[in-house]
């Protein structure tokens, strides 16, 4: 990706912070706080969070954080994301949290953490030029996943593009972790325009 084309990015997120004051699932850009619910929902069903440690890949406001603590409140949690605004109001949300911690950086440039389980909860869902971007990415984030990588992309056959959102071919993206990954479960659903990709270690 580009540095104009991180550089749309977050102009769009500081747009919607001046659109959406306070409303901070649409300056996400999220359609709604039911849709942020329904993909997390989906994450939280399928996979048991018990005793890992969470790296949180373009962690936004921290609110996976929040869904995630509904059902396990003890784990060690690293929220990155590119979008200062964001950071900055995630560290002053979870300032009295000790076992949460939130960074401004570039995922597709640092050096990630190895952490038990990484989450990447539509940050795949911008447009890059790059036609090897998403596939980079997906590996990277599999290479410090200890356990397990979760993530999730707009599904091409419910959603239809734009210039900044994008939506993925799902079996492309199957097939692609196959070749990296041994066990591989893909989840789509009829009334989902998203779907899920669970990347594991050990059997599922």
């Amino acid at each position: 990706m580009t540095i104009i084309e991180k550089e749309q990015i977050k102009w769009y997120h500081r747009t919607r912070i001046r659109t959406w004051a306070g409303n901070t699932v649409k300056i996400q850009g999220w359609t709604s706080k039911a849709m942020q619910k329904r993909r997390f929902n989906e994450i939280l069903d399928h996979l048991d969070f018990r005793g890992a440690s969470v790296l949180d890949v373009g962690c936004g406001y921290g609110d996976f954080k929040t869904h995630l603590d509904m059902k396990y409140p003890k784990l060690d949690y690293i929220g990155i994301d590119q979008q200062k605004e964001f950071v900055a109001d995630a560290k002053e949300r979870f300032a009295a949290c000790n076992n949460a911690w939130f960074y401004h950086t570039d995922f597709s440039r640092c050096q990630l953490p190895r952490m038990d389980v990484v989450v990447a909860c539509g940050v795949l869902s911008y447009y890059t030029k790059d036609p090897n971007y998403y596939f980079d990415m997906i590996h990277k984030f599999y290479k410090v996943s200890k356990r397990t990588l979760v993530f999730n992309m707009l599904d091409e056959t419910y959603f239809d593009s734009g210039s900044l959102i994008v939506a993925h071919n799902r079996n492309l993206i199957y097939q692609f972790c196959k070749q990296i990954c041994k066990n591989v479960q893909l989840i789509q659903r009829r009334d989902h325009n998203f779907f899920t990709v669970i990347m594991s270690a050990h059997s599922l």
